[in-house]
Parts: C-alpha cells; structure tokens; sequence
C-alpha cells in the first residue's frame, strides 16, 4: 500500500521558541541504548510543537562493541507494537513512521541487508559514526592516523554506505568534525578537503539515487554553530542538482525533539533546498511501504 502525505513547504508554525511545522525524521527513544525516552513522551512533544509528522529512527547494530549492539535486531516486533500504539493513540494528530537508523560498517552489509529484508521499516536511515572499527567519537581514532588518512578512511566509508541498497535518507553527513574539532587542534576543519577527499562523489550517488539528504540540526545544540553537514557541504550538493532535504533533530530527549529547526529551516532556504515531507518526495511515490 503507498503513503504520500504532502509536502512541508516553508510555512512555519512557532511552538515555544523552536518549532516548525514540518515533520522530524531522526528521533531516539528507549529501544536505543543511548536514550531512555519513552514513544508517549516524544509523541506528546511532538504535538504540543505543532508537528504533523515523526520519525522514530532508533539504531540497528551489528557491531558487537557498539552499545546499540542487539537493541533492534531483538526487539524489532515490540518495537513495531510500540509504534503501532502510539499511532493509535495520535490518530488525527500526529503521523507516526516506523524509521531504523542503521549503524554502518562495510563488512557487515551481508547482516544489514538481510535484516532489512525481513524487518521493513517505512524509511531506512543510513549513518557512518564508525570507521575501520573505532567510534568517530573516539580519542584513538585522531590519534592513531594522520588527518589525510582519517579524512581518506572517513569518505570511503560513506562511498560505500551510500550504495546501501535500503537506504531512503543520509544522516549527519558531515559527523567526523566533532571528533575532528576536538582531537585534531592543529588541523582546523574544512568542509572543503571533505569534498575533495571524494565526498563530492558521495552527493552525486545520492542525487542520482533520488535519495534524501538530512540537514540534521543536532549540531546547533552540540556546539557546531551549524548543522551536519554545513553550509558548504549543502550548497555543493545543490550545485549538483540535489534539490530535496528533510530535518532531524537526532533527539535522544522528548525536549530535543525539532530542536535546531528554525535555523535548520533557515540554512536550507539560503542554499536553496526545499524541506520535504518523506512521502511526498518523488522517490517515495512509487516504493510499497508495510506499515
């Protein structure tokens, strides 16, 4: 059965001091081992913001030292009767989708696909915050490898992450600067050796994919000044005919929830991308969704 819901233009909807009307497509709750967020909770939120659409986009694993290791690949079927029961409850509110952000490491896709093939989820979420096995929110990674190598290492994971058969949206793109910020001092950030490093090959296989990419507006709070990616990054990949993104908050906290959305907003209408609900975006017409 297909899902198209409307597209969420730039009519904004102040909540409080930080909301917009749109839908956000990257949210944690208490299946994920980093939250302990209830779906009530962030469905709640989520309406008093005046949202009309979430999300839930908890983490699938296969890497055994990750602490999100068996969260979903365990309780997959509790996770869809949470959702479902939250959908109930909301009904008329809030549209509620059934997301999985998957952890990726090139050596487990053979894992990956195969979940993927007998767990659907309404969107698949892709994200890298792992290279050569250590965390990008690791010391040791920064220490262990000069920036060229990391930088290298870094974009030749998404290359490949990118080609994932299931993935629907590119989250956080541009994850390796808060490690980079932190643990590199003296080899400040530049979005720009990224895109040179081959990211920009990146973009193009998304744009060629019709794929989605996320301005994930977490990098407000975490100090970024910007969100992930940046402006640079976002503006390349409109150069490269990439016209569509949608918002995530990467919240882990109901209270997180559209946080960063106004500046979010206010970052993709100066590069000149249009914030999209997922079910309206082209790509997504014609793909039969299971839930």
């Amino acid at each position: 059965m297909k899902r198209v819901y409307p597209t969420i233009r730039g009519t904004m909807k102040k909540s409080g001091c930080r909301a917009a009307f749109f839908g956000d497509y990257h949210v944690h709750s208490s299946f994920s081992s980093d939250s302990k967020e209830s779906l009530h909770r962030i469905c709640l939120q989520a309406v008093r913001f005046g949202l009309k659409e979430i999300g839930l986009t908890d983490h699938l694993s296969f890497f055994p030292a990750d602490p999100n290791y068996g969260c979903l690949n365990q309780f997959y079927h509790s996770y869809v009767n949470a959702v479902e029961k939250c959908r109930q409850q909301f009904k008329g509110m809030l549209t509620l989708f059934l997301g999985v952000e998957i952890d990726y490491h090139p050596d487990q896709e053979e894992e990956i696909n195969g979940f993927l093939k007998v767990h659907p989820f309404d969107y698949v979420l892709v994200s890298v915050h792992y290279v050569d096995h250590l965390s990008l929110m690791d010391e040791s990674f920064y220490l262990s490898r000069s920036p060229e190598v990391g930088i290298r290492q870094f974009v030749e994971t998404l290359q490949r992450a990118v080609l994932l058969p299931e993935l629907d949206v590119l989250a956080h793109l541009d994850w390796i600067k808060r490690g980079w910020q932190k643990f590199w001092p003296d080899f400040p950030y530049q979005p720009e050796l990224l895109l040179e490093a081959g990211l920009d090959q990146v973009l193009r296989v998304l744009v060629e994919r019709g794929a989605l990419l996320e301005i994930n507006t977490s990098g407000f709070r975490r100090g970024m000044g910007e969100p992930f990616p940046g402006e640079v990054i976002l503006s390349h990949y409109r150069e490269l005919g990439g016209k569509y993104c949608v918002l995530g908050s990467d919240a882990h906290r109901a209270e997180e929830v559209a946080d960063g959305f106004l500046e979010g907003l206010e970052v993709a209408r100066r590069v000149g991308l249009e914030v999209v609900s997922l079910y309206n975006h082209p790509s997504f017409t014609s793909i039969t969704k299971n839930f």
